[in-house]
């Protein structure tokens, strides 16, 4: 029942995709990968559990464990890749921020080109994790009983969610990266007073360059408040 509530909120969460999907918030993708977390430890939960057992081992050799193993391998794969991609896209805001603070135009600028580079794996691996959730169901055995029929339908049903879910993530994280690498170029090649936001002016002429870029970098930053992981 907890797996199934998890997964009915990952659902939610994620939601159904739109013709036209609007642009993915920071909040959203961290509701997203924070309930992709909590249905992964559902699952591990389901799978640990005393009763689950024996009817796990009535599902051995079949093709649909052995489609569900492969699915796991699928997902454990991207995950680990996705890791790799966050960590490079961590460093690459240190020298970000390491550019403003020594007020480098160009070495912001280069460091914004790189993070849109270091995302590129992102939308591959979102479509990696899409496809595992589009393959068509593999059939249950015959003649399961019913709790084996219902464990098995259970996991591949949050198999299919997790997927679903995790591709949400990986695209809007790339969504985030690409659209803040893009608006730090555009800072680093634009003088910070001709797009400072109004409100951040004084009342003197003199442009205040670097209270504006501090504005507009922070303001790029701001996606990446995604939470842990």
């Amino acid at each position: 029942l907890q797996l199934d509530d998890d997964v009915a909120a990952l659902r939610l969460v994620t939601g159904q995709s739109p013709p036209c999907p609007p642009a993915p918030t920071a909040s959203a993708v961290s509701a997203a990968a924070s309930q992709v977390g909590r249905v992964l430890v559902s699952l591990s939960d389901l799978l640990r559990h005393p009763q689950a057992q024996e009817p796990l081992r009535r599902l051995a050799r079949s093709p649909l464990a052995d489609r569900l193993l492969d699915d796991f391998l699928r997902l454990a794969d991207a995950h680990g890749s996705f890791r790799q991609a966050l960590v490079a896209l961590a460093s690459l805001q240190a020298e970000t921020r390491a550019a403003l603070r020594r007020g480098d135009p160009a070495r912001l600028a280069s460091a914004a080109r790189a993070q849109r580079r270091a995302g590129q794996d992102l939308p591959r691996l979102a479509a990696a994790v899409r496809a595992v959730a589009a393959r068509a169901p593999a059939p249950l055995p015959e003649d399961l009983p019913a709790d084996t029929a219902a464990l098995a339908a259970a996991v591949a049903d949050a198999t299919v969610a997790v997927a679903s879910g995790s591709a949400a993530v990986f695209s809007g994280l790339s969504s985030l990266s690409n659209s803040a690498a893009s608006a730090r170029v555009e800072v680093a090649s634009t003088p910070c007073w001709a797009t400072a936001p109004a409100k951040l002016a004084g009342s003197s002429d003199t442009p205040r360059a670097s209270h504006h870029c501090i504005w507009w970098v922070a303001n790029c930053d701001s996606p990446w408040s995604v939470g842990p992981g």
